[in-house]
């Protein structure tokens, strides 16, 4: 860490921290009475069975401190991600990205269809090429969710379907100023 986290008082400059990607779980279960309870009350308990085989989180969290943006704009507390993360672990959720190369090639591979779908298809009508883009970009945006739902891989869609659109955009203006 080269600076200090502004949202956590815990991470300092020079930290080593490792990264994770989580997948979130709603925000209303994390927050549903009867999963918190203040600290004075739990170990005020002749007895803690209540807490038997339970992962018990022990930790601050105060308003305006100690929270992070997450996707969509919401804010999350701490304490709602560690038990995400150990939700994660314990589920056996591993969210990752495909890597450069990975991404690489399956933007190569969109750039490659949609240069080939232009060939193949090149005289079409404004509206049917419209509408074939938007059928194609819709099919890899429902595998992507797919992806995503069966394997935790997230999948950098901006890329993909930029260099598809790009590709087949290339290819229909590289055709017309050849054939004219």
């Amino acid at each position: 860490v080269r600076l200090p986290h502004a949202g956590c008082v815990a991470i300092q400059k020079d930290d080593a921290v490792a990264e994770l990607m989580i997948r979130l779980s709603p925000v209303a279960g994390l927050r549903a009475p009867g999963l918190r309870y203040r600290y004075e009350d739990v170990i005020s308990q002749p007895s803690l069975r209540d807490f038997a085989g339970r992962v018990i989180f022990v930790g601050l969290q105060k308003q305006g401190e100690d929270k992070f943006l997450v996707r969509g704009g919401e804010e999350r507390f701490g304490m709602e991600l560690h038990a995400d993360t150990v939700n994660n672990l314990l589920s056996g959720i591993n969210v990752r990205s495909l890597g450069g190369s990975g991404d690489f090639a399956l933007t190569a591979a969109m750039a490659a269809f949609g240069a080939g779908l232009r060939v193949w298809r090149p005289y079409f009508a404004l509206r049917w090429r419209l509408i074939l883009i938007a059928t194609v970009i819709a099919v890899y945006l429902a595998l992507v969710v797919y992806a995503y739902q069966e394997f935790h891989i997230l999948l950098n869609t901006v890329y993909h379907v930029g260099a598809f659109v790009l590709a087949y955009w290339t290819v229909g203006r590289l055709a017309r100023r050849w054939s004219a």
